[in-house]
Parts: C-alpha cells; sequence; structure tokens
C-alpha cells in the first residue's frame, strides 16, 4: 500500500508539473552503472526553469529537480548495497516522461589517457593484445562489466554533452572487441575479486600530451604553450585543452570512485614540465568532480621500455622518473611499473601487447588501497639511496662483478629500498643493472645479494669510484629484478652518497 500511495503521489505530481520535455545528459542512460552506497548524479536537460520528479525502483525513495536556465536539472539520489539487480528510474515532467532502464549499482570508475588506455581489445594493425581470444570468446558478462565509451571530439571550447558515443556497452563477444582493453582488463580483476557491477567510463585519445586534458586557463599560465585556434590544428591530438573541453567535460562530475591514467609517450622530451602539469591536472579533475578532500584515488601508469624507431632518442628514462615523481606528490595516488611487461621483439613498439597485467596491477592498488585487500601486495620496489659501506673481513657479499680480485673488498655499495622488505625473486642471472664508474666504465651485475628490510649489496672493485648504479634506465632497457610478491623493480640512476 505504501508503495502504490508514492506511485499516485508521483503520477499527480507529474499532471501538475509545467512542460518540460525531458532528455538525458550521458553517460546517464539505459544500462548505466552506479556508485554503490553513495549519492551519484542523475541528470539531463528539460526547459529552463521547469521540475523534474525521480523516482529509484530499488528504495521508491522521490526527488524533485528543478532546470537551471542552460535547462540542465541535475539530482542526487541515495543508492543501496552493489548488486546484480537491474533497477529502473522514473523521470516525469508535465507531458513527458522517461524511464532508464536496466540500472546496475556497482563500482564506477574513469579510465583515460592516450593511446594505450585507447587500444581496445581486438588490438590494432600489427598490434595485439595479447590473448585477446580467450576474452573475446568468453560467456557474457552482461551485468559483470559494463563500459560507456566517449568518442572522439576535440573542442575548443567546453562541451556540455558528449557528442558522440555508443552508450553504455554490456561485455559480450559484440562487445568487448572495441573495449579500452586496459580499462577492460581493470575492470574484470575488480569484479572477480569484488562480486559486484563493474563500470567503466573511457576518455581516452591518442598520442595525446597532458597538456590536451588541462583546461584553457590554466595552460594560459605556462609560457611555453602557445597554440593558435583553427581548423588544422585542432585536429591534432596535441592540441592543448581540447580533449579537455571535448571528451572529459561533458562527462565530468558523473560520480565515480576514482580514475585511472596511461598516458606520458607524447610528453617524452618534456619531463621536466611533465611532473608539475599532471599534479595540476589531477587537482582540476578532482575539483570538476567536487572532491575537495582528495577522496577519489589516481591510480597511474608508468610508459613501457620502447625505442619507437628513436623517436624517444634516450629520454623515456627521464619521463618515467618524472611519472614516479608526480605520483609521490599528487595525493591519493601510486604508479604501475612496467619495466618487465614487454617482450624483446616490441623494441618499436609503443603499445606492448600485456594489457591484462597492466589492468591487473592498477586494480591491485584499488583492491589494496579502497576495497579492504589489506595484505594484497601492490607497491613496486622503489630505490631511496646508494652508498658505500664498510664491511668485516670474512663477511659474505656478492661474488665480484668486474675483473680483478675483488672477494678481499673491505667495502660494498648499498641500495636501500622502499616495499622491498621481503626480499627478491633472484640473486643471479640479474639483467640491466649497471654500475658506472667515474672514469666513463660501464660494468653490468650479474649478481647481488639482499638483506631483509629491503637493501641490496653489490660487491665490486674499487666501489670508492663508482659514481652512480642505475636500473632498467634507457628507452628500452626491459630487467627482471622483481619482489617476492612478483612486482618489477622501478627503473633508477642513483649517484654513490
Amino acid at each position: 500500500m505504501k508503495n502504490f500511495l508514492c506511485s499516485l503521489l508521483f503520477l499527480s505530481l507529474f499532471s501538475l508539473t509545467s512542460y518540460a520535455e525531458i532528455t538525458l545528459k550521458e553517460p546517464c542512460s539505459n544500462g548505466m552503472v552506479l556508485q554503490q552506497l553513495s549519492k551519484p548524479v542523475v541528470w539531463g536537460h528539460a526547459t529552463p526553469g521547469s521540475k523534474i520528479y525521480v523516482k529509484t525502483d530499488w528504495d521508491f525513495a522521490s526527488y524533485v529537480a528543478e532546470t537551471d536556465s542552460t535547462g540542465v536539472w541535475r539530482v542526487n539520489v541515495s543508492t543501496p548495497e552493489a548488486s546484480y539487480r537491474n533497477y529502473t528510474i522514473s523521470l516525469v515532467g508535465d507531458g513527458s516522461s522517461i524511464v532508464i532502464k536496466d540500472v546496475l549499482i556497482g563500482e564506477v570508475w574513469i579510465a583515460a589517457g592516450q593511446s594505450n588506455m585507447e587500444m581496445p581489445m581486438r588490438g590494432w594493425t600489427n598490434i595485439p593484445v595479447e590473448n585477446a581470444l580467450d576474452y573475446l570468446s568468453a560467456a557474457p558478462m552482461h551485468d559483470k562489466v559494463r563500459m560507456f565509451t566517449v568518442g572522439i571530439t576535440p573542442s575548443y571550447t567546453p562541451l556540455n554533452d558528449v557528442a558522440e558515443s555508443a552508450g553504455w556497452q554490456k561485455a559480450d563477444a559484440s562487445t568487448i572487441p572495441d573495449m579500452s582493453a586496459t580499462a577492460f582488463f581493470y575492470a574484470l580483476k575488480l569484479n572477480s575479486a569484488l562480486d559486484v557491477p563493474v563500470g567503466i567510463v573511457t576518455i581516452a585519445r591518442g598520442a595525446t600530451r597532458v597538456e590536451a586534458w588541462i583546461p584553457k586557463e590554466q595552460i594560459r599560465k605556462y609560457s611555453n604553450e602557445k597554440w593558435e585556434e583553427n581548423d588544422v590544428n585542432i585536429k591534432s591530438p596535441w592540441a592543448p585543452y581540447t580533449s579537455y573541453n571535448g571528451i572529459m567535460w561533458p562527462v565530468h562530475g558523473y560520480t565515480a570512485k576514482g580514475f585511472i591514467w596511461y598516458q606520458g609517450c607524447s610528453n617524452v622530451h618534456a619531463d621536466s614540465t611533465y611532473a608539475q602539469r599532471l599534479e595540476d591536472m589531477v587537482a582540476i579533475w578532482r575539483r570538476d568532480w567536487g572532491d575537495t578532500e582528495c577522496k577519489m584515488p589516481f591510480y597511474t601508469v608508468e610508459i613501457a621500455p620502447c625505442i619507437e624507431l628513436g623517436f624517444y632518442s634516450g629520454d623515456a628514462q627521464l619521463l618515467r622518473r618524472a611519472q614516479l615523481s608526480a605520483a609521490r606528490n599528487i595525493p591519493n595516488c601510486d604508479i604501475v611499473c612496467t619495466n618487465d611487461l614487454v617482450y624483446d621483439y616490441e623494441i618499436n613498439n609503443i603499445h606492448p601487447c600485456q594489457k591484462k597485467a597492466v589492468g591487473d596491477r592498477l586494480a591491485f592498488f584499488a583492491l589494496h588501497n579502497n576495497y579492504g585487500f589489506s595484505r594484497l601486495a601492490c607497491k613496486s620496489p622503489e630505490a631511496v639511496k646508494a652508498y658505500v659501506e664498510k664491511i668485516e673481513k670474512g663477511k659474505s657479499a656478492a661474488k665480484a662483478e668486474n675483473p680483478g680480485n675483488a672477494d678481499n673488498a673491505d667495502s660494498v655499495l648499498c641500495i636501500e629500498f622502499r616495499n622491498c622488505e621481503k626480499g627478491v625473486n633472484r640473486y643471479v642471472g640479474i639483467t640491466a643493472l649497471e654500475l658506472c664508474y667515474i672514469n666513463g666504465d660501464i660494468v653490468p651485475v650479474s649478481q647481488i645479494d639482499f638483506k631483509h628490510g629491503g637493501k641490496m649489496i653489490i660487491k665490486c672493485n674499487k666501489p670508492e669510484e663508482v659514481k652512480c648504479v642505475r636500473y632498467g634506465w634507457g628507452d628500452f632497457v626491459p630487467g627482471n629484478l622483481k619482489s617476492v610478491e612478483g612486482l618489477p623493480f622501478f627503473p633508477f640512476e642513483l649517484p654513490i652518497e
């Protein structure tokens, strides 16, 4: 009887309201996923000044929204715990009504970046996604994973609505091929761990610099960003603020748990400004989502080893260092290491095929930090400092790596790491680790010792003459050092203190 009376009241309001032709503002549409246990936004368009009455069928609660001067209405509804039950939301205005169907309550994330985030499960010409057929042929996952992909519509002015999209796509053999591979694997891992629906809103465009995702008012503060607005320039993915205006802005504020970000290749050679600009971008996006307390996590991905036919010209490692620096400075942020996620034959492939591992590692951050999986490792080992340490005669240390008798050495090189308390996956057969001497010699290190708590020991000739120690340092220098938990070491170059 209570539900009947609520419905009767709702219909009576419908008959009394002023005329309002209701439309929806995407991603608010059929098949959408709403963030659980929160107050997600439901929005759309109608005649300015009119009232829209909203009812959710999971709790039969009613809400009233009034359109603003631009004709946009919005209301925040209360959602229950996630489930696989399909709900509806009823919208009523005088002379018009809409029912949003097939609504799921689950976990919602924003996936953004350039081509490595945009890259679909079907791959591109000569650029595959590893083992994609296993997922393209899987049973339908309609209520497990859904994705809303914003079309590539760059604009010099902010767009209020999504200009191009196929709407919410339910994961199955017909839709998965066009889904972002990284975002799909991320969602799949969250779903398998949490057993709740996962919705992804993807906003990605290949070849974009970070500046493309920053608003014009902020770009104007960067002295080296001069850009003429014309029909030719807007087609360039390098154009600043155009992806922010045309791809991100139409969906900004759609309630989500957080962000995943895969971008950076187009900012190689601009490492000196990248960290600060990524920090600016994240702060602005959180502002746009109303996140004044930085509660929305931002998880990013390091660019993978690649030479790209000389495009990087030896600067890729500097951009990776800038990415790591930004991740450490941005509140509620972390970064996936990809140093191990390339095959030798991918030396010139800027889009490596191992996208599942990238999505999984992003998900490890979310599971550990946001969903209570406190014992799940998610952080890669990170070098902190390197120094020479005296040793007592007779103490064990790793064997010498360069010619000469170092067995009786009275000092060793030490490198301290964070996020590696339980040790490493190997002591021998190491690749990508080397010592740089003051005289210019570069000596590879294939054997180490590693102490509990995160200290690597390298025994070598004349450690006092080593200028720096580095690992994975270069455009394409994949390594094989990992923590006990299987997470790869971040590339580093450290001077000897």
